[in-house]
């Protein structure tokens, strides 16, 4: 309950700080050819540290 709340919040918090408000983008999601990685939510700081 309100735990969870809590944690969400701060989580959205320092995502917003790091990376912005988010907004919706058109994107392509027709099948390319080649490698891709996928990454949404809170692994952008994953991806950040994959690059």
């Amino acid at each position: 309950g309100k735990m969870n709340f809590n944690v969400m919040a701060i989580l959205d918090r320092g995502e917003t700080q790091a990376y912005g408000d988010p907004q919706p983008s058109a994107v392509n999601v027709r099948p390319v050819a080649g490698k891709a990685i996928l990454i949404s939510g809170h692994d952008l700081k994953d991806l950040r540290m994959l690059l």
